[in-house]
C-alpha cells in the first residue's frame, strides 16, 4: 500500500522529528559542501536573477490577496510578536531601501484614528498638583494638560524638566503607576 500522494516520490511524506535532526547533523560544519567558501559575485547575480524570474520572491497579487486572507483575525502570542519584534530591531536597512521607504510614505497621511492611537502611545500621563490646596489632577498627555491649563505643551515640558512650580501655583509631574 503506498502512503504517499505520488507513487514512487517522497512527495508528500512528513520526516519524524529525529529524522530532520540527523539530516541537519549530516550537513552541519566542515560536513557542509558550501564549508568554508563563498558564491563569486557573478553566481549571486544569477541566483538572484532566477529567484526573480521564477517567483521566488515575486507574488502575484492573486496569491498575495489569498495570503492576506488566510492571516486576517490571527492572533499572536506575546511570545511570538516579542519574536518579530527582536528580529526587525536588529534587521539593517541600506540607505537606498531608507530613501525608498521615505519616499513611499511622503503622500500617506495616517487617518484620524491611526493619529489618535499614535498620539497616546507616545504620550505621557501627567499629575498636576495644585500647591495652595493640594487638589491632584491627572491628565492623560502633555496636550490635555496645556489645553486645560491654557499654556504650551513646551511651557509644560520645561516645567517638568526642571522641576519647577508653573503660574506659581501647580507642581507638574510625569505619572508613573510603578
Amino acid at each position: 500500500m503506498n502512503i504517499l500522494s505520488t507513487a514512487g516520490s517522497s512527495l508528500g511524506y512528513t520526516h519524524t522529528a529525529e529524522s530532520k535532526l540527523k539530516m541537519s547533523e549530516l550537513k552541519a560544519g566542515e560536513l557542509n559542501s558550501m564549508f568554508n567558501k563563498k558564491h563569486l559575485e557573478e553566481t549571486k547575480k544569477a541566483i538572484s536573477l532566477a529567484m526573480k524570474t521564477r517567483g521566488g520572491h515575486q507574488q502575484t497579487e492573486e496569491t498575495k490577496v489569498k495570503i492576506s486572507e488566510a492571516h486576517k483575525g490571527k492572533v499572536l502570542s506575546q511570545e511570538i510578536k516579542d519574536k518579530i519584534s527582536l528580529t526587525s530591531k536588529n534587521r539593517t536597512v541600506s540607505e537606498k531601501t531608507k530613501a525608498k521607504l521615505s519616499l513611499g510614505m511622503l503622500n500617506k497621511i495616517p487617518g484620524l484614528e491611526t493619529r489618535e492611537k499614535m498620539s497616546k502611545s507616545h504620550s505621557k500621563a501627567i499629575m498636576v498638583t495644585n500647591i495652595t490646596n493640594n487638589q491632584m489632577t491627572m491628565y492623560s498627555s502633555i496636550k490635555e494638560a496645556a489645553l486645560e491649563l491654557n499654556t504650551t505643551s513646551t511651557k509644560i515640558r520645561r516645567h517638568i524638566e526642571k522641576k519647577t512650580v508653573m503660574f506659581d501655583l501647580y507642581l507638574i509631574t510625569v505619572y508613573s503607576n510603578n
